[in-house]
């Protein structure tokens, strides 16, 4: 729980890079300004943190919008990229009203497959986007190579999270019978849904 609360913090308040630091001319001071994904990022870790602190359906809510936020500031952020302004405003209006509905009709069915499917809907945008950026932007091949890397380990990371996240989804029941026999102790390891 305390890594849940603490690693979506950090990444939002840590120092940023030279880009995020804006300068006042009337101030002597540097001011931080949060990106959106690092904001969405926080939303993420504390909404779930909620969540799984009370599992009351209010809070699951805001889990799920968060992680649809966040998606949502990853497909602007992938395909505003390289855009003209006019092509970057049209493009964050569509993310933004396909997100705004797709969340609308999650919270008014309370079905979680409408989440579900925008979701991996999201995710099934984000991947192509972000291959083509590091593959057909003109970079070195030595760069685009480590990029590539990266990418693969955060693929193998999602699979596994998302299988966790599934055997905790169809298995809570019988997880949560071995969690009370463990005692609190050990139980934090069987938070599947948590390790997600």
């Amino acid at each position: 729980m305390f890594f849940l609360l603490t690693s979506p913090a950090y990444l939002a308040i840590r120092p940023p890079s030279k880009k995020t630091y804006t300068w006042h001319p009337h101030s002597l001071a540097l001011t931080l300004s949060p990106s959106p994904l690092s904001a969405s990022l926080f939303l993420v870790g504390l909404s779930s943190t909620l969540y799984h602190a009370t599992l009351r359906q209010g809070p699951q809510y805001s889990d799920d919008l968060a992680m649809l936020l966040l998606g949502a500031c990853l497909l602007q952020h992938l395909y505003t990229y390289g855009q003209t302004p006019a092509a970057s405003k049209s493009i964050t209006g569509a993310i933004t009203v396909a997100t705004l509905s797709a969340a609308w009709m999650y919270i008014r069915s309370g079905k979680i497959i409408h989440h579900l499917l925008t979701f991996t809907g999201m995710v099934n945008l984000i991947w192509p986007r972000t291959v083509y950026l590091v593959l057909c932007v003109g970079r070195e091949e030595g760069e685009w190579r480590e990029l590539m890397g990266r990418f693969w380990k955060a693929v193998g990371l999602l699979t596994v999270g998302f299988l966790v996240w599934n055997l905790d989804l169809e298995m809570c029941a019988e997880l949560r019978a071995v969690r009370e026999r463990m005692g609190l102790t050990w139980a934090w390891g069987l938070e599947l849904h948590g390790w997600w």
